[in-house]
């Protein structure tokens, strides 16, 4: 169905302001506009112009194709004029152009939903399509917009279009089928699509040479793949705050480690021992040593000695009560 409709719609009056719209702001508030600038910003507008009454024009969906197609070339245009005046030109500036247009349509026709983006798709579509058929302007919009305008491959950079390749014999086929005496019903038509689908995706595993076992190996590499991603991220995330928290000042190690102890503990997990440091329940004779070690390295010699005084009291009175209950 299409976005512009009501053939009884009644254009409503505008203000001013109104009527200068909103997608040229930003140009018209130039405190200082060069004589070369002016033009490029009169040039726009006029084109600009042009796109808002070809798009009041364009109100019946019952319209013949070549109505929408116009529309989407002027649109293209526009777009082309837009991105002249740009440095750096990405995808979502398209949809931007499209989205004003779509905003000055509105405040002068009672309607909706203005897709200007979808209107350029088509008429791309049409003009690929030419070559395979050339009375393609005879189908309707509906079918155009809704059936066949996802077979074409954009570019909204170079705001380019073409048939995917491997779309291009069932496009033709079925124009040329939808434009006879016979043509295809709605159901039908969808059946073909999702037909043509099918048979695209069993192409797309012949070509890989894969077996469907394959496939379920490949698909579940990608999935861990993705996994592992998503676990980089949420470290890079998390060491990112860190570092920001310690050289913001805002937290020390100390800080640091009991965060992640309490958030650790109220997942119900253990933390590590190297996180823990000397773990006395679990310890080795070779855990001993090392801290021994590493407490001599660190130059802490009254501590060692304080921990010998205490381990030797601890160890006779430990030996002492063995001995008593032996003679008991």
């Amino acid at each position: 169905m299409s976005s512009v409709q009501n053939d009884t719609t009644t254009v409503k009056p505008a203000s001013d302001e109104q009527a200068q719209g909103t997608s040229t702001d930003t140009l018209d508030n130039a405190l200082s506009a060069t004589a070369d600038e002016q033009r490029v910003i009169d040039d726009y507008k006029a084109a600009e112009a042009e796109v808002v009454s070809l798009a009041v024009a364009t109100l019946d969906p019952k319209d013949m194709l070549k109505k929408y197609a116009k529309l989407g070339a002027a649109v293209i245009k526009l777009a082309h004029k837009r991105k002249a005046s740009f440095k750096a030109w990405e995808r979502q500036d398209f949809d931007k152009v499209c989205d004003q247009v779509g905003e000055l349509v509105r405040m002068r026709v009672a309607i909706k939903d203005v897709r200007m983006s979808l209107f350029a798709r088509v008429y791309l579509w049409v003009e690929a399509v030419k070559p395979l058929v050339s009375s393609v302007e005879k189908l309707s919009y509906y079918q155009v917009a809704n059936k066949f305008v996802p077979t074409l491959a954009f570019d909204a950079v170079e705001m380019t279009g073409e048939i995917r390749k491997e779309w291009l014999t069932w496009v033709r086929v079925t124009v040329e089928r939808q434009l006879s005496d016979d043509p295809l019903t709605m159901k039908e038509l969808d059946e073909s699509i999702k037909a043509r689908k099918d048979e695209i995706e069993r192409e797309r595993q012949a070509r890989s040479k894969r077996t469907p076992e394959e496939v379920i190996e490949a698909e579940q590499r990608a999935a861990n793949k993705k996994k592992i991603a998503e676990r980089q991220a949420a470290q890079t995330k998390v060491a990112n705050a860190v570092a920001e928290a310690v050289t913001d000042g805002k937290a020390d190690v100390n800080d640091i480690v009991k965060i992640v102890k309490d958030v650790v503990e109220q997942a119900g997990i253990d933390m590590p021992s190297r996180l823990v440091g000397f773990d006395p329940v679990n310890c080795t004779i070779e855990d001993c040593r090392t801290l021994a070690k590493a407490m001599c390295a660190a130059g802490k010699l009254a501590e060692m000695k304080a921990l010998r005084d205490t381990l030797d009291a601890m160890i006779k009175i430990a030996e002492n009560a063995m001995i008593a209950s032996k003679t008991a």
